[in-house]
């Protein structure tokens, strides 16, 4: 199972409403609300991203952290997860509320009460994501945690989340994945047990143009190492697909150059070319898709939507080429393949 940690924005719910049928089931998507306008226009935002995106039999998790602590939803004075589980299960989406441990008591209590509502469980998200919760695992155990809350480890799922890897030492994070993979075994069992992480960088800006530039996927190299060790059965994989996990892409004068950020079982591949010239709108994109699709690594429109787009693009079918869309097609292919690369050889 694959749970791709995505950004509550356009690009990405655009990216999940358009994975293929016959790989929904296979995936747990959690997306993360952006910040932006405030509590009211933030929620109203991701609800109607959600109800675009979702589809009837899938599941998904979703984590408000980043709204302030204890805010609530000014008309109706619900918190977070209370009032989306009002707004959702009104078009029959469900959902499992994020938990860390670094929360606020009322935050817990209100994820636990509206996952009740919908006969959902939660999730328990731990990681370099919370602040010092890493090391928390010194003073305080997981089961602790769950009992104080009132919550029952066998409902709930798992996620230890790396955060970003991109910069740090792989060997290290790889022996630290098995220390707290044993710690959570020893304090389960769980609903489930989510390992993620993400290695794409916070900013390509530096990568040269007009060639194929690649950057490992260390976070699929994490994961992969850690599931050998067979500490947790069925463990599920989970990384940020083609986004830093902090969403900095640096600062970019007018903005970014054409891009596309393309998985392969080993590296992403990212090609970038300069700015179309004056009246002629998103040719360097199409040109992107060109150079994109003549590799061999380059699977074929029929692969998944985001390959058919880049396919289109490549004969120079007009059509939405910002920003938005470059990361809709890459986030899209990404899934689809990672979601295939598990199904068939159990590895990311």
């Amino acid at each position: 199972m694959y749970q791709p940690i995505l950004k509550g924005k356009k690009g990405e719910f655009e990216a999940w409403s358009q994975v293929q049928a016959n790989r929904r089931s296979s995936a747990i998507p959690l997306f993360d609300l952006v910040p932006d306008k405030g509590v009211e226009e933030d929620l109203q935002k991701f609800a109607a991203g959600l109800t675009l995106s979702i589809q009837p039999g899938d599941t998904f998790a979703l984590d408000t952290a980043a709204l302030r602590q204890g805010a609530t939803e000014s008309v109706t004075g619900l918190l977070s997860y209370s009032w989306l589980a009002a707004q959702l299960t009104n078009s029959a989406k469900p959902f499992r509320p994020v938990v860390h441990l670094d929360d606020e008591n009322t935050i817990v209590a209100d994820a636990l009460a509206a996952a009740e509502s919908m006969g959902q469980q939660v999730t328990l998200r731990i990681g370099q994501t919370d602040s010092n919760s890493l090391s928390k695992k010194n003073y305080t155990s997981l089961r602790d945690f769950c009992s104080e809350s009132s919550m029952s480890s066998g409902n709930v799922h798992l996620l230890l989340d790396f955060a970003s890897i991109a910069d740090g030492d792989l060997e290290a994070c790889q022996q630290l994945a098995v220390v707290y993979l044993q710690w959570i075994l020893a304090n389960g069992p769980w609903a489930s047990v989510t390992l993620a992480s993400g290695a794409f960088p916070a900013q390509i800006s530096k990568l040269p143009k007009q060639t194929a530039n690649r950057l490992p996927r260390l976070d699929a190299n994490l994961w992969n190492y850690a599931n050998s060790a067979a500490i947790i059965p069925g463990m599920y994989y989970g990384d940020y697909g083609v986004r830093h996990p902090e969403l900095l892409e640096g600062p970019v004068w007018n903005g970014p150059l054409p891009n596309l950020r393309y998985a392969t079982a080993t590296d992403w591949i990212v090609w970038r070319e300069a700015k179309a010239p004056s009246g002629q709108p998103n040719s360097s994109f199409y040109d992107v898709c060109a150079s994109v699709t003549a590799l061999p690594d380059y699977r074929g429109p029929s692969f998944s939507w985001g390959d058919q787009r880049v396919e289109q693009k490549s004969r120079r079918i007009p059509g939405p080429g910002a920003g938005t869309e470059w990361i809709t097609y890459a986030t899209n292919a990404h899934i689809e393949f990672v979601i295939d690369r598990l199904a068939t050889l159990g590895a990311a």
